[in-house]
């Protein structure tokens, strides 16, 4: 088994907490393809122009027209079909939505989290014994959420921008992380800032089970020598990861500035 080196350098680049609704972005994505190539057509009743019916009107020798479009001038709509997912399949679109606004909404540590999940599988296993939960699938039975092919599309184009947005500006806000200075790079200009490693306190933290199932993420907090302000890095994706390299880099530091100590305290020949 190959052994690891520690890093010489490494870069953190905490993300704003709506990366958590990729779940979201990418059930869109699936439901516009579904709809797209296989959806339930679906007739939408929409206003017809005025102009035609009115230039008919004006203009009787213009032609006969045909049933059709009698009774669309006649009633005032014409009938445009469009594709949509199956039932269930815009569901669980519901579904996810809800809980990614739940989960963008609300920290839960992870006995929180723990207590959550348990107390939603008891209250399930509850209503299903005493027969309440048949009233309530007859009342969700009943509510038909529509959405089309050109919602799904839009909202997941809509997202994309936004993923790409944040992907733009995490190229430049950022820290890199040497083995004596912490850079704090902000701007499209390169403004920085740097904090000394030396004497370092750090401190790592998984506030929420879900965005921690989701992203690997975490919270990095770092105390830096002589600063009144601590470092508060919300999300990190791969924290894990992270703090393993950052603890090797630290390591070979120690061992690196308590060899400069020996060597100085060497007398010289």
């Amino acid at each position: 088994m190959a052994e690891r080196h520690a890093p010489r350098r490494i870069v953190i680049r905490p993300l704003p907490k709506i990366v958590f609704l990729y779940p979201t972005w990418i059930l869109a994505i699936i439901c516009a393809v579904w709809a797209q190539v296989g959806g339930v057509p679906y007739v939408q009743q929409r206003a017809a122009d005025p102009a035609p019916a009115a230039v008919a009107s004006e203009n009787p020798s213009a032609g006969t027209a045909t049933e059709g479009s009698a009774a669309s001038a006649s009633t005032g709509e014409v009938a445009h079909v469009v594709k949509a997912p199956p039932r269930w399949l815009g569901n669980t679109f519901m579904v996810v939505f809800l809980l990614n606004l739940i989960i963008f909404s609300f920290d839960f540590p992870r006995t929180r989290g723990l207590v959550i999940l348990f107390g939603g599988v008891a209250l399930l296993l509850f209503l299903v014994h005493f027969e309440i939960i048949g009233p309530l699938a007859d009342l969700f039975r009943r509510l038909q959420p529509f959405a089309d092919v050109q919602f799904y599309t839009a909202l997941a184009l809509f997202m994309a921008i936004v993923a790409g947005c944040v992907v733009f500006h995490t190229r430049f806000n950022y820290f890199e992380i040497e083995g004596n200075s912490i850079i704090h790079y902000t701007g499209f200009l390169g403004k920085s800032r740097r904090y000394p490693t030396p004497n370092l306190r750090r401190q790592m933290e998984i506030t929420d089970v879900f965005e921690f199932l989701l992203l690997r993420s975490g919270k990095y907090i770092f105390y830096p020598a002589q600063e009144q302000e601590a470092l508060i890095l919300e999300v990190v994706p791969n924290i894990m990861k992270k703090d393993k390299e950052l603890q090797m880099m630290m390591g070979t530091v120690k061992m690196d500035a308590v060899e400069d100590d020996y060597l100085n305290d060497q007398p010289t020949v």
